[in-house]
């Protein structure tokens, strides 16, 4: 009986699961929400952060199904379970509903990825990949090399 309480210890591992949030030490992972793929549980409030360590953080969600969105007119509100996707100290916004947020990378700030539901309607939640550049590209804080659809550029200062 212990060994076979081992072998499911190691496969969730193995597997890349997680808590619900933490902070992410590894260069590089994956992160799936709370009982992914199956219905995440109520009442969740999960942070997940990845420090930078003075490089850059590239996040990019390879699966997502939250709660839709409570849609009023022409005007959808992530209200109830939502990801949020703060770079530094800045809200990037809540996401919902089955459309991935776009990649990010980010230069010198670290992410956070908060996770919030309520106590009614659980999907199957999310899996993103992460990853840590800890040397920017350029050696510096301009000439980097950009790769990737989507992104946010800033100028340093």
């Amino acid at each position: 009986m212990l060994f076979v309480l081992g072998i499911l210890c190691f496969a969730a591992f193995a597997n890349g699961q997680t808590q619900c949030g933490g902070n992410l030490v590894q260069p590089s992972g994956d992160v799936y929400s709370p009982n992914y793929p199956n219905a995440y549980p109520a009442f969740l409030d999960c942070m997940w952060t990845i420090p930078a360590r003075g490089g850059g953080v590239t996040v990019e969600f390879k699966d997502f199904s939250i709660e839709e969105p409570d849609t009023f007119l022409f005007f959808s509100q992530c209200n109830y379970d939502y990801v949020e996707i703060i770079v530094g100290d800045r809200s990037r916004g809540r996401y919902c509903g089955t459309d991935m947020p776009t990649a990010i990378t980010t230069r010198g700030d670290d992410v956070h990825i908060r996770f919030v539901t309520d106590e009614l309607i659980n999907s199957t939640g999310f899996h993103f990949a992460y990853a840590v550049q800890h040397e920017l590209a350029g050696g510096g804080p301009c000439g980097s090399h950009l790769e990737g659809n989507y992104g946010v550029v800033t100028s340093p200062g």
